[in-house]
C-alpha cells in the first residue's frame, strides 16, 4: 500500500523551489489561517460571548489572566498562591505555561477588560495557526494549493474544535494548532534531514500546550507512520528521522510533563473506573456521519444516556464524504499517494480510538475525533487534487439525500430543521457539480463559500453545545471585584454546584456570578481559596471541595472543625477573612458553627460573614506560630517565603497560609528540613530550637528538575543536528526542493 522507494519528484509533484514560490506558498498559508479567521468569526454577529464556555469561564481565562498578572510581576508563573484550588498552575498542564506563544498571548490577553473578548481572540489566533498547519501538512502530502486552502479552512473550522476545543477545553484547539505543524514537518523529514530540527521544535510546541490526547495522538500516530514506512520499505535511515525529531521534540516538553506525573501521584484525581469507561466514547454512527451537519445520536454524556443535537460532535465538513466517495482510492497504491496512505491509516487508528473506552486518565475518548476530522480533510483535500477527479451526479446527489433522511428519522421534533438543512445540502452540491462540468476553475472556490454557508447555518441552529452548561456569567473582570479587608482579604466561597445547574444555567442572575464566583473567578476578586481544577488535590478533596469550587453539606463542619496538630481550624489557618455562603442551609451552618466574631449581611443570593477582628499579621502569608519563635525580617513572593528568626529556646512550628503541592522543600540555616502537611492542606516546618537564623520555604515542581536535564540533553542533541545539517548542505535550500513533496518524494 505505501511505497517509499528513493526517487527523485516528477516536477509535477515537486513544489516550488524559487523564492517567489516560496512567497506564494506563504501568501497561500496566510490566506487560509485569514479564511479560517473570517468563517469562525461569524458566531460571533450573534454571540459576543460564542466562544466563551464553561470550562474557558470558570477554570481557563481566570487562569491565563492569572498567569499574565505572575508574569507582569517579575514571576515564574509556577504558582499563584491567590488561589488554593488550581494554584499549581505548571503541573497541571493545560495551562502551557512553557509554551512561549501561549505566554506572549496571556499578556495581550490581559489588556483586554472583557473576558469574552480576550476568549475569541485566543481562540481565533490558534484556529489561524491551525488552517496553516493543515495547508502545509496537505501540500506534504500532495495536495495543490486551491485544495489544501480548502483543507486549511475546513480542519480549523471543523466541529468539534468549534464546539468542544475553541470555546470550551482551549488546549484541545491549541495543541492541534501546532500538531498540524508537527506531522506536516515529520513528514517532510522522510524526505530531507533538513527538516528534523523544524520537525523537533514543532512536537514540543504541541506537546507543550497542555493536552494529553493530542500528545497521545502524535505519537500513536507517528508510531503507526514510521512502522507502515519500514515495514514497506526496510529504509532505517529515513524511517529513523521522524522518530529521532519525536524523541528530541519530546525530551524537550519534559518540564512540562513530568511535573504532571508527580502532581497526579498526590491528587484526588481517579484513574477511569466502570462509571466513567464509556462517558462520552464515540459511537461507529457518529464517525461515520462525518459529513452530516445535523444527526441527533444517543450520548452517554456527563448527565448519563441521552439523545444530543450534535454538530459540536462529529461534523466536519458536507464536502469531504462527496470528495473521498469519488476518490481514485488505486492512486494510494502509488508512490505519489504514499504519504495520503499514511494519513489515512494514521486517521483510522484515531477513528478506533475515539470509539474506544477510556483509559487511566485519559476519560471522554471521544476527544480523538478532531484528530480523525483533520485527516479526513487531508485526505479529500489529496483526492480532488488529482487529475480526472470529478463529483459523479447519481453517487454524489445520492448519498447527500441518503443521509439527510437518516438524520431525518432520528428526532421528529428536529424534522424541520433537518429539512432546511438537507434543502441547503442538495443546492450546494448541485451547484458544485454543475461547475465541474461548466467552469472547472470555479468549482473547489465554490466548494469552500459552501462550506462558509453551511458553517454559518450550524452555529445559527445549534448556538451552544447541549452536553455542557450554559452560563452568561458578566464578562467584565471588575465585576468580580471585592472591596479588601483590613488584616487580610482571604474569601472563601460556600455554594452547592446545583444553583449553576438551575434550568441549566439560563436564568441565573448577575448576582449568582458576582457574589458566588465559580471556578477560579473567584481570585478575579482577590486571593481565594474557593477554585477550580481538572486535578483536585487530596487536601481539598477531603474537605469537601468539589467541582467548580463547590462544597457539600458536611463540608462546612470540615472547615470549622479543630485540627489537633495545631489547634487551629482550616478557615484560621488559611486566614480567611470573608465567607461568602449561599443563602440557604450553607449560611444556616456556617452562622451556627462559626460562633461569634463574625459579622453578617444578607446579600442577594448569599450571606457574607466578615471577621469582626482582624487576622494576626503574618509575615506575609505565614498563618500560624507556635513556642517562642519571633521574626526579625521576611520576605515573600509567589514561590519563595524566608523567614529570619531570632534565637529561641523552645523552637516551635511555623504553618504558612497555602496550598501544599508536591515540590515544597524548606530550608533551615542552608540544611534541608522536613515539610509537613498540617489539616491535609497547609505546608508547615518545625523550627528547632537554638540560635536564631533564615528559615525558606520554596517551591519548585516536583519532576521539573529531571525535566530540565532531560531538555538540556534534547537541546544538545538538537544543537548538534543543527550545526550536522548546516555542514552537510552543499547547494542553497529552499521550501519543499531538499525534502520533496513529502513522504512520496523521499529522494
Amino acid at each position: 500500500m505505501v511505497q517509499l522507494a528513493s526517487r527523485s519528484p516528477t516536477p509535477a509533484e515537486r513544489a516550488p523551489e524559487t523564492r517567489t514560490g516560496l512567497r506564494t506558498e506563504i501568501l497561500c498559508g496566510l490566506l487560509a489561517a485569514a479564511l479560517s479567521i473570517a468563517i469562525a468569526a461569524i458566531p460571533l454577529i450573534r454571540s459576543r460571548g460564542f466562544y466563551f464556555t464553561d470550562d474557558d469561564q470558570t477554570y481557563f481565562m481566570p487562569g491565563f489572566l492569572e498567569i499574565a498578572r505572575l508574569l507582569k510581576a517579575g514571576e515564574l508563573p509556577f504558582l499563584s498562591p491567590r488561589v488554593f484550588q488550581g494554584g499549581s498552575l505548571l503541573a497541571e498542564y493545560q495551562y502551557a505555561v512553557l509554551h512561549p506563544v501561549c505566554l506572549l498571548l496571556y499578556l495581550a490577553l490581559d489588556a483586554i477588560p472583557r473576558m469574552d473578548d480576550a476568549a475569541s481572540l485566543y481562540a481565533l489566533v490558534h484556529i489561524g495557526i491551525l488552517a496553516g498547519g493543515v495547508f502545509h501538512l496537505a501540500r506534504v502530502v500532495g495536495a495543490h494549493r486551491t485544495a489544501a486552502i480548502l483543507a486549511g479552512v475546513s480542519g480549523a473550522t471543523s466541529m468539534w474544535l468549534i464546539y468542544w476545543g475553541a470555546t470550551n477545553w482551549i488546549p484541545a484547539l491549541v495543541s492541534a494548532a501546532w500538531m498540524a505543524w508537527a506531522v506536516a514537518l515529520l513528514l517532510r523529514t522522510y524526505g530531507s534531514p533538513a527538516a528534523m530540527p523544524a520537525a523537533a521544535i514543532a512536537v514540543a510546541l504541541t506537546i507543550l500546550s497542555g493536552w494529553p490526547f493530542a500528545d497521545m495522538a502524535l505519537l500513536a500516530g507517528s508510531g503507526l507512520c514510521v512502522a507502515a514506512a519500514f515495514l514497506r520499505t526496510r529504509d532505517l535511515r529515513r524511517c529513523a528521522r521522524p522518530a529521532i525529531s519525536l524523541a528530541i521534540g519530546l525530551m524537550l516538553a519534559m518540564p512540562a510533563v513530568l511535573p504532571l506525573a508527580a502532581f497526579l501521584q498526590h491528587a484526588a484525581r481517579q484513574p477511569v473506573g466502570p462509571a466513567s469507561l464509556h462517558v462520552m466514547q464515540a459511537s461507529l454512527t457518529t464517525v461515520l456521519t462525518f459529513g452530516l451537519p445535523i444527526f441527533p445520536n444517543a450520548w452517554r454524556g456527563f448527565g448519563g444516556l441521552m439523545i444530543h443535537v450534535s454538530p459540536p460532535m462529529q461534523y466536519v465538513s458536507w464536502w469531504v464524504p462527496l470528495a473521498l466517495i469519488n476518490a481514485d482510492w488505486a492512486r494510494l497504491k502509488t508512490q505519489a499517494g504514499s504519504a495520503a496512505a499514511l494519513v489515512l491509516a494514521a486517521t483510522g487508528l484515531f477513528a478506533l480510538l475515539a470509539m474506544a473506552p477510556g483509559v487511566w486518565q485519559l476519560r471522554w475518548s471521544f476527544r480523538m475525533l478532531p484528530y480523525m476530522q483533520i485527516g479526513l480533510v487531508i485526505v479529500a483535500a489529496w483526492s480532488i487534487s488529482q487529475p480526472g477527479h470529478v463529483w459523479r451526479w447519481r453517487r454524489t446527489i445520492g448519498i447527500v439525500a441518503a443521509g439527510s433522511a437518516i438524520a431525518a428519522f432520528q428526532e421528529a421534533e428536529l424534522l424541520s430543521v433537518q429539512a432546511t438543512v438537507a434543502v441547503d445540502l442538495l443546492c450546494i452540491t448541485a451547484l458544485v457539480c454543475l461547475l465541474q462540468l461548466r467552469a472547472p476553475r470555479t468549482w473547489i472556490p465554490a466548494v469552500l463559500a459552501g462550506h462558509a454557508f453551511m458553517f454559518a447555518v450550524v452555529t445559527s441552529l445549534v448556538p451552544h453545545s447541549g452536553m455542557v452548561p450554559f452560563w452568561s456569567p458578566p464578562p467584565e473582570r471588575g465585576t468580580y471585584a471585592v472591596p479588601p479587608l483590613a488584616g487580610g482579604d482571604t474569601n472563601l466561597l460556600l455554594f452547592d454546584r446545583a444553583i449553576f445547574f438551575a434550568d441549566d444555567g439560563r436564568k441565573l442572575t448577575e448576582a449568582v456570578f458576582r457574589e458566588l464566583r465559580h471556578g477560579t473567578t473567584s481570585i478575579l476578586g482577590g486571593p481565594s481559596v474557593t477554585g477550580y481544577s481538572p486535578i483536585r488535590s487530596a487536601g481539598l478533596a477531603s474537605l469537601c471541595f468539589d467541582y467548580i469550587g463547590s462544597i457539600c453539606p458536611e463540608g462546612v463542619a470540615r472547615l470549622l472543625a479543630v485540627d489537633p496538630t495545631t489547634g487551629a481550624s482550616f478557615i484560621d489557618l488559611a486566614r480567611v477573612t470573608r465567607v461568602q455562603a449561599q443563602t440557604g442551609d450553607l449560611a444556616r451552618s456556617f452562622a451556627d458553627l462559626a460562633g461569634p466574631g463574625w459579622r453578617s449581611h444578607e446579600d442577594e443570593v448569599s450571606v457574607r460573614f466578615e471577621r469582626e477582628n482582624a487576622v494576626p499579621p503574618g509575615p506575609g502569608s505565614v498563618s500560624q506560630m507556635t513556642g517562642d519563635l519571633r521574626v526579625l525580617g521576611a520576605a515573600e513572593s509567589a514561590r519563595r517565603a524566608s523567614l529570619d528568626l531570632a534565637p529561641s529556646t523552645q523552637g516551635g512550628r511555623i504553618v504558612w497560609a497555602r496550598n501544599w503541592f508536591p515540590g515544597y522543600v524548606a530550608r533551615w540555616n542552608g540544611s534541608a528540613v522536613p515539610v509537613e502537611i498540617v489539616n491535609g492542606v497547609f505546608p508547615s516546618v518545625t523550627v528547632p530550637p537554638g540560635p536564631g537564623g533564615t528559615l525558606v520555604l520554596t517551591y519548585r515542581p516536583a519532576g521539573l528538575d529531571v525535566g530540565l536535564a532531560l531538555a538540556g540533553l534534547a537541546a544538545l542533541v538538537w544543537s548538534g543536528l543543527v550545526l550536522l545539517l548546516r555542514r552537510g548542505a552543499s547547494r542553497p535550500r529552499s521550501w519543499y526542493s531538499d525534502v520533496g513533496a513529502g513522504v512520496s518524494a523521499s529522494g
